[in-house]
């Protein structure tokens, strides 16, 4: 990641320890007006109506799905969860717009969310499972 922080013009800005009170081990910079920048995200969802005792969930879901996949964001679904990668202001707008499609009808919505967050971390929709399938296949 590029240090957008202004102490970046300093000449000495990797050894500079009013450079580096700004950064964490890794150099990433933590000043405020950078926060959530190159913060990947990767979230597991659910997004659903309560009180809907007797009807099928399923067209609600497509209806949280749909805007899941509008998102532009990667993404999979699964039989409970649906996962959303990005970063995290726009990981967590899909969250918002998906809820909404539901509460715009005046249903009572439940979300349950767990999100993985990592500065700089990228494919982790994928990766996580490749590396476990990788560490299967050689034992």
């Amino acid at each position: 990641m590029t240090c957008t922080c202004p102490k970046t013009e300093c000449p000495r800005h990797s050894n500079c320890e009013a450079c580096m009170a700004n950064h964490d081990g890794n150099g990433h910079c933590k000043r405020p007006e950078n926060a959530g920048k190159n913060m990947n995200t990767l979230i597991a969802v659910n997004i659903a109506p309560l009180g809907t005792a007797g009807q099928s969930l399923a067209e609600h879901v497509v209806e949280v799905i749909r805007v899941i996949q509008a998102s532009g964001l990667p993404h999979r679904t699964t039989a409970m969860f649906a996962e959303v990668e990005g970063e995290w202001d726009a990981v967590m707008q899909v969250v918002k717009d998906a809820t909404f499609v539901l509460a715009k009808k005046g249903l009572r919505i439940s979300v349950t969310l767990k999100a993985d967050v990592q500065i700089g971390a990228k494919n982790k929709l994928t990766g996580k499972v490749e590396k476990i399938n990788q560490l299967l296949d050689t034992n």
